[in-house]
């Protein structure tokens, strides 16, 4: 009980509704992190879990994507205004076991996370990690909210219909990783864009899906191709 001290206490449930742990998130500002869990067991672990799966999954046939948000607090109030496609991660990097969880009700990955600094590294070192478990049959997408603003503030300030609206700004991973690797890119250096199409090269390599690995290093050199004419 005192590791919940101060915190708002939430079940964290498995498929079948069964409460299998407790997560807890501050109640005022403070020095503290701001989620914690309970401690890993062999039946509890977090990256086999995700928050509120157990009532997402019976949304899967009203729709074909989920939001996954990084808040118990950001699934409540979505859930709140109708949004009921939503899970949250338990405070862990996405793996490829929660991938494969959500794989079994939902076609499409929507991954929301903050507008900051920090949300946006976050959010490319996830697309690092998740572009190798694409599949043809499910697809993985990005979606950042403005900056400073979290889903609970977003449709709390907006509105349901305005978060689905702004959800339509999504980019799928692969346009998301160039995007991200594009901005980080001196476009007049030979250097930095040589560094560039390696790293696309290299990510790619890391597709398990051999077909799905061909298509994506075919699309990346054609989009590189076209964005430096004047070097082919």
């Amino acid at each position: 009980v005192s590791r919940f001290r101060n915190r708002i206490i939430f079940p964290v449930k498995g498929l079948n509704g069964s409460v299998i742990a407790f997560g807890g998130r501050v109640i005022s500002k403070t020095s503290f992190a701001k989620y914690i869990n309970s401690p890993e067991t062999e039946f509890y672990k977090k990256g086999n879990n995700l928050f509120n799966i157990d009532s997402a999954k019976k949304f899967a046939n009203e729709n074909d994507e989920v939001f996954i948000v990084e808040g118990y607090m950001d699934v409540i109030s979505l859930h709140k205004f109708g949004i009921k496609n939503v899970a949250a991660n338990l405070g862990t990097a996405m793996t490829e076991k929660q991938i494969d969880l959500i794989s079994r009700f939902y076609k499409n990955l929507i991954i929301c996370l903050d507008g900051d600094e920090s949300g946006q590294k976050a959010a490319v070192r996830a697309a690092e990690r998740l572009l190798p478990l694409v599949r043809s049959d499910f697809n993985i997408f990005f979606l950042t909210l403005p900056k400073d603003i979290d889903p609970d503030n977003f449709v709390h300030e907006k509105g349901k219909d305005s978060f689905l609206n702004f959800s339509k700004n999504k980019k799928e991973i692969h346009n998301f990783i160039w995007d991200s690797y594009l901005n980080e890119t001196d476009k007049k250096s030979p250097q930095s864009l040589a560094l560039f199409e390696k790293k696309l090269k290299e990510i790619c390599n890391q597709i398990k899906d051999k077909t799905i690995r061909k298509y994506f290093l075919e699309y990346f050199l054609k989009w590189f191709d076209e964005f430096t004419p004047t070097l082919t």
